[in-house]
């Protein structure tokens, strides 16, 4: 997480020096120095998204798998 009083300068440089670095951003240009309630506020969410996007893929995985269908030939076959 890079948190930076600018439009994310420092951010796009790590990115251009570390391959494969994508950091997440909370940029703020209002002249004024970070309150930590709003920092803390704002990394607690971006932990709160990355568990419920990792637990949808999780469960996307599990229950999205095809389900795998027998054919009407083998249907037929089965039952004779």
């Amino acid at each position: 997480m890079v948190a930076e009083q600018n439009l994310g300068q420092l951010a796009a440089l790590l990115r251009i020096r570390i391959n494969d670095f994508a950091p997440y951003q909370y940029n703020q240009v209002k002249g004024q120095p970070f309150v930590v309630s709003e920092l803390m506020s704002n990394f607690e969410q971006l932990i709160f998204e990355q568990r419920r996007n990792r637990w949808r893929n999780i469960l996307k995985a599990e229950f999205c798998k095809p389900i795998l269908k027998t054919t009407t030939m083998e249907y037929s076959s089965k039952r004779l």
